[in-house]
């Protein structure tokens, strides 16, 4: 059970990241100038692709190192789907990646990408995750 303390950071936590609650989607954190948008709505690989589509540009890709410093800025725990699925090639435009970021262990058996502060897993598509959607803009 969490305490008061742990419940105010919370709150000032999200606070910072959420701003202006009137123009964020339910289930997601504003962050500042940030092109990366977690969604904390657990979904499956298939809804957060749809979600990210309808509500963003896309799922996120980390193409370089800059995109994975920023992605790991922004998450601090848990694991988030990214539009990464096996072959290993993204879901906008099917490229290959280039960048290899697999946690120790990975990839797995899953066919669906996930990214956490830990790296990069696969997991089955039809678990459920947070998200990480491109906003296309910053």
């Amino acid at each position: 059970k969490r305490n008061s303390n742990e419940d105010f950071f919370f709150f000032v936590s999200i606070f910072l990241l959420c701003p202006d609650w009137s123009s964020v989607p339910p289930g997601c954190v504003s962050v500042f100038s940030s092109r990366f948008r977690p969604v904390l709505s657990p979904k499956t690989w298939t809804a957060a692709q749809r979600y990210c589509r309808e509500q963003f540009a896309d799922f996120a890709i980390i193409k370089d190192e800059t995109d994975g410093r920023e992605v790991k800025a922004l998450l601090n725990q848990g694991k988030f789907w990214m539009g990464l699925k096996y072959t290993w090639r993204w879901s906008q435009g099917g490229q290959e990646q280039g960048l290899l970021k697999w946690a120790r262990g990975e990839p797995g058996n899953g066919v669906c990408a996930t990214v956490s502060p830990q790296g990069w897993g696969s997991k089955a598509c039809r678990s459920r995750h947070q998200v990480l959607c491109y906003s296309g803009d910053a």
